[in-house]
């Protein structure tokens, strides 16, 4: 295909370098993509400034959100957004695995091939050729899987029923109770700034490795997340070989944090005297 693909610098603290956003943008830039959220940071990143950006030179580029991070704490508006496709998986909403979501902008969505050949994408089909059905069938050949959208719109049905702002206040809280606790401890990193955050919060702890500190944490019947989570370059760009992440959802309490916080720093301590 003769692509190039360029990417936007990111600063230590989580934020698209704009002016550097700016700089690789060209006539000849056809697609966008980026995350609404970074999954180490936790940080939201400003849809609005990159479309803005985009407008301004004039870009026909096809703008596309990864909403997968974001989702689970905040419910925008896809139309507010500015993206002209948004994606998310099931199992980030409390959803069922193995299904997800692509939004798209239905002008772009009509310049589409589809990109797999079965029962319901056509509308017509000869010895000869095929022509495609209506939007959103097109997309859907064969057999789908049924259980695993009953299941997603169950579970988007009963964010809805809960509240979405009372969800988006909730785990700011958590998040920011998080924060607060382990800024206390010497020893701690926190990845990022803290603003605008989600409930995903990334750390190091001088002297313990990630790896270690999450089976010892695992021990204890407290999980979290320990490695690249997906982002090895970013890593690299930090000079860190890995990160432990927190993930806060709606179901964690402030009683969860005590006990995270508690044997957090027993695992600092024993590991002080190693």
């Amino acid at each position: 295909l003769n692509l190039v693909v360029r990417y936007a610098k990111m600063t230590d603290g989580g934020e698209i370098d704009l002016e550097n956003f700016r700089s690789l943008l060209s006539p000849a830039t056809k697609i966008v993509s980026l995350s609404h959220c970074s999954n180490v940071f936790g940080r939201f990143i400003a849809l609005s400034e990159i479309k803005k950006i985009m407008d301004e030179q004039g870009s026909a580029a096809c703008l596309i959100a990864d909403a997968a991070q974001s989702l689970p704490h905040l419910f925008p508006s896809v139309r507010d957004l500015g993206a002209d496709f948004l994606v998310f998986s099931g199992h980030k909403v409390y959803g069922p695995s193995g299904i997800g979501v692509l939004w798209g902008r239905e002008e772009r969505l009509q310049t589409l091939p589809p990109y797999q050949t079965g029962g319901d994408m056509i509308r017509t089909v000869t010895l000869t050729g095929a022509s495609w059905n209506a939007l959103p069938w097109k997309f859907e050949a064969g057999t789908p899987n049924m259980e695993g959208a009953i299941g997603l719109a169950a579970a988007l049905d009963y964010l809805v029923d809960q509240g979405t702002a009372a969800i988006t206040d909730y785990t700011s809280h958590l998040s920011q109770t998080v924060r607060h606790s382990l800024e206390q401890i010497p020893s701690v990193r926190i990845l990022g700034d803290p603003h605008p955050h989600s409930g995903i919060i990334s750390f190091t702890v001088d002297g313990v490795h990630p790896h270690d500190l999450a089976d010892l944490l695992g021990q204890k019947e407290i999980c979290i997340r320990a490695g690249h989570h997906c982002a090895a370059p970013l890593h690299q760009q930090l000079g860190i070989p890995a990160s432990n992440r927190i993930s806060l959802g709606m179901y964690n309490t402030e009683a969860d944090i005590d006990r995270f916080i508690a044997v957090l720093k027993s695992i600092i301590t024993d590991f002080s005297h190693v």
